[in-house]
């Protein structure tokens, strides 16, 4: 409004009061005839108002001016010239008379308003568009942060004093600097690799569990895509009378016992129980495997399980001597025992080189000086007949053929085994114990003499399937003086029956075979073992106790050791001089000329009792239920030292989150603790934002925005799921009988938990959903503030030591598994971990410029509230103090209480300008629903 004029003290003529009458412009109210010289309007294309309706209006704001006017000799009425003198006095007395009063029951008021709502003292009506001027007093007079800084400087529009920002207010001026279309494009590449990475990192994982080779006996290969790389020899002696099925029971090949042998691809479906018995146990044989033979199951290759064993194997290298009168040491090299053998071991034609995959338990003993072959040299007769076999249900036959060659080049040297120019060698079958010989293949000299063995497979004719079928190599016609052979590395394989799995015995045995496995779990304490049979006792083996980590145990180790080292490292940089927090210096104002200093202002958390309690029950709930879980097991299964050791581990760990959790977030506490209040200060110089332990100068308050309520919901679920007793419940996993596959899962899970509970804070999963929701964000605005977060000097810092740690815990593993890592498959593992290590460090380093780390206080029912985001800022705790470091440990921060605030000043102090149009809607929004 505008000042009121000065009486006139000299009457005028009547004609220049006319003049004066006819310019003065009429009332804006309407039904109001008078004139209205002395009220404009301001923000107003001229409009006035007259006395009546200006006092009507805006009755404080007449009483003040009319009040000063009278102090300072005027009248706040317009003076008549011609009104006697006499009654201009007595209007003058009772408008001093009415003053005093006015002034006596307004101290009286404000005295009784500054007890109670201390907040409204500075709710004054701005002096140009009457608004509430909140902390904009000036010269006397009120202003609301529009009006104050209407002016470029800006200046007090009144007195023409600098105008010091405070709050949020404070970057009402300043314009975000612009992060460039590279940071911002930068951004959306992190963003569409993380999408990325997580589609594929699903898709693997559950391409990983649909393709697992399954075994013999119905257990399944473990570990990241598995492959049936074990190449094993199992002594399958005891069921080769039958040759109707292989036993359950596992035992190696031995040359000097096995007589019958299951060779084939296996897979380590329990790897502590192979790895502790020196892969004797532990490990099946692959029946099918999806990702080699495309998902067939029913066509069984040789690089699997072949379905039979064999049941003759001589490889010529074992012999006493060259005869086989004088003895055999290799079990399953049954020759005949009928007649003769009318050839001898030799290298008279050479020997074969190649060599099984699978090892024998007895390799290390040398059985024969000098290997060979079976040679055929003699003068009169010239074949070999094998024992009674039992090929039932078919098979076949295989073995390594040279023939003497017939030219010399000058390259080999001259063989002592002569050539062959005719004599053709028979392969034949006897059912009847060599009385008639069936014929059932020849081969020719010209297809097989040479310098070297070739190699011959022959199917077992159907008329040959019998439990007593012998086999001949023989030579009819030769010449003796020359056409020398041998055969090598002599293999008979016998067929199992085609519905071996599909019958009782298969059932049997494999009963047999679990319970022998369960037993052999137990003993070797591996995870694999039911609680049932936890005790060492149960097995028969005495004096083992288990000395391995389960996998659960192992999550829980890795978690308190990386608490502890973040407790530590925290504990020294916070006590290393020189790294507390920065406050931004500001030109300070000339505190002496205002009237009145900047206001400070506390205001109390809002504390629902029964919610709070509510709270405790849901978090207290679960570890209660976990420990008495585990109490009972213990009692009813019994456990070792180190079980108890570990429970009492998790125990603490997840006790200790949970106390936390409850006394941080929920103010919980059994004692009588004040109440938590947040403290504001404006003071340029040295305003702050406090609450509990943390004191933010203003300088620092980022942004505020509104929560939905929705939000808030999501926040405060995560916030509780992150207090959920992970340690316990995951070590619960070794206490309780699950199917093996949800048991993986389940402890896999409940461990990246507890790891990343412990590396990034109690409320975990609260900084997940927010960094999610900056990560996929697809606003332009918050897309902008991710590229600014990019541009910080400390990216590439952060960057670099991520991307260190990973590659040097890539490159732990890959030493550790070093036999079993490929050496390409290692360089990829470690490229690998470089890249991911990079987009790993780069996430890292764009979040820390975001605020996703929220401390936020659920003290009642959920509802929308305001978040301030600032940030916390740090010196360099190093020897060589840098600005890059300093942007390491730095990072925004989110807070948000429900404050004892219905008149919303708490937004009203730290905003100052009073928000935008935006802003203002959602004050409105929050006071409706307050």
């Amino acid at each position: 409004s505008g000042q009121p004029s000065q009486e006139e003290g000299d009457t005028s003529q009547p004609q220049q009061q006319q003049q004066q009458q006819q310019q003065q412009p009429s009332c804006t109210t309407l039904d109001c005839t008078r004139t209205a010289t002395f009220r404009p309007l301001i923000s107003s294309d001229g409009d006035f108002l007259c006395d009546a309706c200006y006092r009507q209006s805006f009755p404080a704001t007449a009483m003040v001016e009319e009040a000063a006017a009278v102090e300072a000799g005027f009248s706040g009425v317009t003076a008549n010239a011609s009104a006697p003198p006499t009654a201009t006095r007595i209007v003058k007395g009772v408008r001093r008379q009415v003053d005093s009063a006015v002034r006596v029951a307004s101290d009286v008021l404000a005295d009784v308003e500054a007890r109670h709502h201390q907040q409204e003292r500075e709710e004054e009506e701005c002096r140009m568009c009457l608004d509430p001027g909140i902390l904009r007093r000036c010269c006397n007079r009120y202003y609301c942060h529009r009006c104050y800084y209407v002016r470029i400087g800006p200046q007090c529009p009144g007195c023409g004093r600098a105008a010091h920002l405070t709050g949020i207010g404070s970057r009402s001026n300043q314009l975000p600097s612009d992060p460039g279309r590279l940071s911002v494009a930068v951004t959306w590449l992190l963003t569409l690799i993380t999408a990325l990475l997580l589609v594929l990192g699903a898709t693997a994982s559950y391409i990983n569990w649909r393709t697992a080779p399954a075994t013999v006996w119905g257990r399944r290969c473990r570990g990241w895509f598995p492959k049936c790389e074990l190449d094993i020899c199992v002594d399958a002696t005891e069921s080769s009378s039958s040759s109707a099925s292989m036993t359950s029971d596992y035992k190696k090949c031995s040359r000097s016992t096995t007589v019958s042998k299951v060779v084939g691809k296996a897979c380590a479906f329990d790897q502590e129980l192979y790895t502790l018995s020196d892969g004797e146990d532990g490990f099946d044989f692959c029946s099918s495997s999806p990702r080699d033979d495309g998902g067939d199951v029913s066509d069984l290759s040789d690089s699997l399980f072949p379905g039979g064993a064999y049941v003759f194997e001589d490889d010529f290298d074992h012999w006493i001597g060259s005869s086989v009168s004088q003895g055999i040491m290799m079990a399953s090299a049954k020759w005949s025992q009928d007649g003769p053998i009318f050839a001898e071991v030799s290298d008279v034609c050479g020997f074969n080189n190649e060599t099984r995959a699978y090892t024998f338990s007895d390799d290390g003993v040398s059985m024969s000086s000098t290997p060979g072959a079976l040679a055929f040299t003699g003068f009169l007769y010239r074949y070999a007949d094998t024992a009674d076999l039992n090929v039932v249900h078919g098979g076949r036959i295989e073995f390594y053929l040279k023939m003497g060659p017939v030219i010399y080049n000058g390259d080999a040297p001259e063989s002592t085994c002569k050539p062959s120019f005719g004599g053709d060698v028979t392969l034949a079958y006897s059912t009847d114990q060599g009385s008639t010989w069936n014929v059932f293949n020849s081969y020719t000299p010209y297809q097989y003499r040479g310098y070297s063995f070739t190699f011959v497979e022959e199917i077992i004719p159907m008329e040959a399937w019998t439990n007593e079928t012998r086999f001949r190599w023989r030579q009819p016609q030769f010449d003796p003086a020359r056409e020398y052979w041998a055969i090598d590395d002599v293999l008979v394989y016998a067929s199992f029956d085609p519905q071996w799995q599909d019958s009782q015995d298969y059932s049997i045995e494999k009963e047999r075979r679990d319970e022998s496995i369960r037993s052999k779990q137990c003993c070797a304490g591996t995870e694999q073992c039911p609680p049932s049979v936890q005790s060492v006792d149960s097995c028969g083996i005495e004096g083992r106790g288990r000395t391995n980590l389960h996998t659960a145990e192992a999550f829980i180790l890795v978690a308190l050791g990386t608490a502890n080292i973040k407790q530590l490292f925290l504990f020294i940089f916070k006590r290393i001089e020189g790294c507390s927090q920065e406050t931004q210096h500001k030109v300070l104002p000339d505190m002496s000329k205002l009237s009145k200093p900047f206001p400070k202002q506390t205001f109390y958390v809002v504390e629902q009792s029964w919610w709070v309690l509510v709270n405790a029950v849901l978090l207290v709930s679960p570890l209660v239920a976990a420990v008495a879980f585990n109490v009972y097991s213990f009692f009813a299964h019994g456990g070792g030292v180190q079980s108890v050791v570990m429970f009492c581990i998790s125990l603490l760990f997840d006790s200790g989150y949970v106390a936390r959790l409850l006394s941080k977030s929920f103010r919980f506490s059994f004692c009588l603790a004040s109440k938590l209040c947040v403290t504001v200060d404006t003071t340029p110089d040295s305003g702050f934002l406090s609450y509990g332990r943390e004191k933010v100068p203003l300088g620092n308050l980022m942004d505020m925005h509104l929560l939905s309520s929705c939000y808030v919901w999501f926040l405060y679920v995560f916030t509780v799921v992150s207090g959920l007793p992970f340690a316990t419940a995951c070590y619960m996993a070794t206490r309780i009988s699950l199917g093996l596959d949800f048991h993986r899962i389940y402890v896999r899970l409940l461990g990246a938990c507890l790891v990343a509970r412990a590396l990034f804070g109690g409320n975990f999963l609260a900084k997940l959903l927010l960094a999610s929701q900056w990560i996929f964000s697809l606003s332009r605005d918050q897309r902008d503030e991710m590229g600014r977060s990019i541009k910080r000097r400390g990216t590439a810092l952060i960057t670099f030591y991520v991307a260190v740690a990973v590659v040097f815990l890539a490159s732990v593993q890959i030493v550790i598994n070093e036999n079993k890592v490929h050496p390409s498959h290692a360089r990829l593992i470690l490229y690998g971990s470089i890249g991911f290590g990079i987009l790993l460090g780069a996430l890292a380093a764009m979040l820390r410029g975001l605020p996703v780390n929220a401390h936020i206080f659920f003290t009642r029912y959920p509802t929308m509230g305001y978040a301030v985001v600032y940030a916390k800022r740090a010196k360099c705790p190093c020897m060589f103090t840098c600005s890059s470091c300093s942007d390491v440990h730095s990072s925004q921060r989110m807070f948000m209480a429900y404050l004892d605030d219905k008149e919303l000043a708490f937004v009203r102090l730290l905003r100052g300008d009073g928000g935008s149009s935006e802003d203002q809607r959602d004050t409105e929004r929050l006071r409706a629903e307050i």
